[in-house]
C-alpha cells in the first residue's frame, strides 16, 4: 500500500501542472518547436521585436507542489506544441489565505494560477518595432 501512495505522489509530482492555450488565431499556429527555444518574457516591453499573438496561456497547479518554475516549464511546454518561440507572462497567483486554510482543513483544492500570452517573436531582419496581431 506504501508502494502505491508513492507512486501517485510522484506522478502527481510530475503531472502537478496543467496549462490549457486559448488559440487567438488558427492561422499563426506553426510547426512545433523546442520548449527550450521558448523564451519567458516578464513584460511586452521585453520582446525585442515584432510579435504576433498566438494563445492566452492558462496554468493551474496544485499550491504544494508546484512552484513557479514549474509553471514556466508548462506555459513553455504548451507554447512550443503551438510554435510559438516567447511566453508574455500576465501574472501569478498563489491561493489565498481561505483557500490555503479549507485546504488544509476540509482537503480542498488550493491551487497556484498563472496567465501568459503565447507569442511568436519575428527572426532579427524582420521590422524592428513590437506590434501585436489581432
Amino acid at each position: 500500500m506504501r508502494h502505491a501512495a508513492l507512486l501517485v505522489i510522484a506522478a502527481c509530482a510530475v503531472a502537478c501542472v496543467s496549462t490549457n492555450a486559448a488559440v487567438m488565431n488558427e492561422t499563426l499556429i506553426r510547426p512545433a518547436i523546442s520548449s527550450d527555444s521558448v523564451v519567458i518574457y516578464l513584460t511586452p516591453g521585453d520582446v525585442p521585436r515584432k510579435y504576433d499573438e498566438v494563445a492566452v496561456l492558462n496554468s493551474k497547479g496544485n499550491e504544494e507542489w508546484t512552484s513557479e518554475s514549474k509553471m514556466y516549464k508548462s506555459m513553455r511546454q504548451s507554447a512550443a506544441k503551438l510554435g510559438a518561440n516567447g511566453v508574455i507572462v500576465s501574472g501569478m497567483k498563489d491561493p489565498s489565505t481561505g483557500s490555503k486554510v479549507a485546504h488544509a482543513l476540509l482537503g480542498t483544492s488550493s491551487s497556484r494560477k498563472g496567465q501568459a500570452i503565447a507569442i511568436f517573436v519575428h527572426p532579427v531582419g524582420a521590422d524592428s518595432s513590437v506590434t501585436t496581431s489581432h
